[in-house]
């Protein structure tokens, strides 16, 4: 963390650098960007933990490098290439300061939900399961980071459309937006969901080679992993909201997915199904925030004043 927390600032930035560029037209470069640091953070971590034994902070300095790296290749994009999207004297408004505030909410607890949820399964599991139940979730977390990701990239990226059209006054397009969206990530959910069932072996095999925490958290992944198929729904409902800018609906949407329901549900469930109501409480979550996406969706996509600016 010591490592890592010096490069904290070129991460930061270069997440929102992604984003505007996306909104400047290239949605390319950005994931060209994010890939080449992905690729220089595992020849750095070859390079600092097996060539050179400088350990777990050698794997750190790496991490930092690579997001160093892509956001070097993203400020540059925005200093030279850009088409609309240029740095200018800043006029300051504590106004625009909380309108921009109150429409990121969402998205803030969109991303930070997902550590807050692991926070409290770590504590639930490490009481319950023990260290080999942490073990399993571990892995579980790292392909639900991929997920969950994924999930919210696609997200981001119908907002501008939905907002575009939204201020073009296209109404049928910013509904029509949605309901595509809303099939391919159902198709998306579904992809996951049975890929990683497919290669669940393989994917575990990878990490642990103990047989009792393997056949753990083979079932724990299959169980875990229904919320694969659902949650994109949720996500892709919230992130729709924001772009309309009907923010509690999608503040709601977020909290009850990423905090509220997850905290019931990891106290209730253990204490009627045993251990295995921790597996449970994710799946549980996110289908009991379907319903209320679902209740305002069909509340609101129909009315014209969702798009009335």
């Amino acid at each position: 963390m010591s490592v890592v927390i010096l490069f904290c600032t070129c991460y930061m930035v270069g997440y929102a650098l992604e984003i505007y560029i996306k909104v400047d037209g290239n949605p390319v470069y950005p994931a060209i960007c994010v890939m080449s640091g992905g690729i220089i953070n595992v020849f750095l971590d070859y390079l600092f933990v097996v060539v050179y034994p400088y350990g777990i902070k050698g794997a750190a300095f790496a991490t930092g490098m690579s997001q160093l790296t892509s956001m070097s290749m993203l400020l540059f994009y925005i200093l030279f290439k850009t088409k609309k999207i240029k740095f200018i004297k800043l006029k300051y408004s504590f106004k625009d300061l909380l309108k921009i505030s109150k429409i990121g909410f969402a998205e803030f607890l969109a991303e930070v939900s997902t550590g807050i949820a692991i926070f409290i399964f770590n504590i639930v599991i490490i009481k319950e399961l023990g260290e080999k139940g942490v073990s399993a979730f571990g892995i579980i977390g790292y392909i639900s980071s991929f997920v969950v990701m994924t999930m919210i990239g696609f997200s981001q990226g119908i907002q501008p459309i939905v907002s575009f059209n939204l201020g073009a006054k296209k109404y049928t397009d910013v509904i029509k937006t949605l309901k595509i969206s809303l099939l391919m990530i159902i198709a998306a959910g579904i992809v996951f969901y049975g890929s990683i069932n497919i290669f669940s072996e393989k994917i575990i095999s990878i990490f642990l080679n103990d047989i009792e925490t393997f056949k753990m958290t083979k079932y724990a992944l299959t169980v875990y992993s229904f919320a694969y198929i659902i949650n994109g729904l949720n996500i892709v409902t919230a992130g729709y909201f924001t772009a309309v800018k009907k923010v509690k609906i999608s503040t709601t949407i977020t909290i009850l997915r990423g905090i509220i329901l997850i905290g019931i549900f990891l106290i209730v469930l253990p204490k009627v199904f045993g251990t295995t109501g921790i597996w449970w409480s994710v799946p549980a979550a996110e289908l009991a925030t379907l319903v209320s996406s679902f209740y305002f969706i069909r509340k609101y996509i129909y009315k014209y004043e969702i798009v009335r600016v």
